[in-house]
């Protein structure tokens, strides 16, 4: 197989793992959302000027769990709700 290539049984693996994540959704939530997976996130940056607070602030708001984020390497993503 050439790196990249995926088989058939890789495929119907894949493929039942995403239906049974749909089927968790459908459990938690009571509807199946589109097929199209949405992630909506924003660079710290971004989130400090548009809320106009200090780093400290936002720092203090990931500590407590009011806001929800990421850090990759040094980059903080800040979740947008949507």
């Amino acid at each position: 197989m050439i790196k990249g290539d995926i088989n058939n049984e890789e495929v119907h693996l894949l493929e039942n793992i995403y239906d049974a994540i749909r089927n968790i959704e459908k459990a938690i939530t009571g509807k199946t959302a589109s097929k199209e997976i949405k992630f909506d996130w924003i660079e710290n940056a971004d989130f400090l000027k548009m809320m106009k607070v200090s780093e400290r602030k936002a720092q203090y708001w990931r500590d407590t769990g009011i806001i929800r984020f990421s850090k990759i390497g040094a980059v903080i993503i800040i979740h947008s709700p949507m």
